[in-house]
């Protein structure tokens, strides 16, 4: 495109304000919908817009220009009114057309989320976790905003939209809505339910919110009198969960850890069902091969 001198520049810049310096956004790699598509025929369309203006303005001479650019009313050849509509339909267009940043997905590299701040966080809103769980910055969707994107209908929404809204409602599900959500019970659930999160995000939160992933090779065996201890308060909690809970240590499946767990949440106390579960089977070691027997 030819370069213009100050002259045309300036009213190349009124006409087309901001799209003059419109650019398309370089995606980086991201959770859920993708389309870099809609951002190439958006700037094909802003490119193809600007052409037309800047060869309008260089098939004016300078005397015309000065007139374009002049105060003085008079215009007899209706100069500024052959200016003033030429494109407008198609700058209507642009308008009309520009896509939000997140029209191509949640790569828009100006929305990315600090992962490295976010994730020595002790915990979170579900909001905050819900727009992480994309990689983008969690100041962009509030709970309120995110609540009311899951009223609207699915067809007037963007593809990445829609993934938001039903990541959060998830989340909801999972969590709660007004809740706290902690670190290292958001990082259990992703790893347990194979979650499809930003791969860095769940490094870090393993790193630092999970001993499992991080310590376990460094820990010496408990000492003994720990391991009694542990091993009376195994045999006490299997216990309570089969008197009050119905729970049968034989089973190979039990819903009877979440409901503790769940139990627990309701109380404000953090615990994870993989937790629960390990304690059951150190205190089922313990239990009489006729237990069932012996309670009847």
């Amino acid at each position: 495109m030819q370069p213009l001198n100050d002259e045309r520049r300036s009213l190349l810049e009124a006409k087309l304000c901001r799209f003059l310096d419109w650019s398309k956004p370089e995606l980086v790699p991201t959770i859920g919908p993708s389309d870099p598509s809609v951002f190439l025929e958006f700037d094909a369309l802003v490119r193809s817009v600007t052409k037309a203006c800047v060869d309008r303005l260089l098939s004016y001479p300078d005397d015309q220009i000065a007139t374009l650019l002049s105060d003085n009313e008079s215009d007899p050849s209706d100069l500024r009114l052959d200016w003033e509509k030429f494109a407008t339909t198609e700058i209507g267009q642009i308008k009309r057309q520009e896509p939000p940043w997140f029209g191509g997905g949640f790569g828009h590299p100006d929305y990315q989320a600090d992962l490295g701040y976010w994730a020595r966080m002790p915990h979170f809103s579900t909001a905050e976790i819900t727009c992480l769980s994309v990689g983008i910055n969690p100041d962009v969707f509030s709970d309120d905003r995110l609540n009311k994107l899951v009223k609207q209908k699915t067809d007037t929404l963007w593809p990445a939209i829609v993934f938001l809204a039903q990541r959060y409602k998830q989340m909801v599900r999972q969590f709660g809505q007004n809740g706290r959500v902690s670190a290292d019970r958001f990082t259990y659930w992703v790893i347990q339910v194979e979650l499809d999160v930003p791969p860095q995000f769940l490094e870090l939160l393993k790193r630092y919110h999970v001993t499992s992933f991080s310590e376990t090779s460094k820990e010496t065996e408990p000492r003994r009198e720990d391991k009694r201890e542990i091993d009376k308060v195994a045999q006490l909690l299997v216990a309570m969960a089969i008197d009050g809970y119905g729970y049968d240590p034989a089973a190979r499946r039990s819903s009877i850890p979440r409901e503790i767990t769940d139990a627990a949440a309701g109380l404000g106390i953090e615990i994870h069902p993989d937790t629960i579960r390990k304690y059951f089977r150190i205190g089922a070691e313990f239990l009489s091969p006729d237990w069932k027997t012996g309670k009847d």
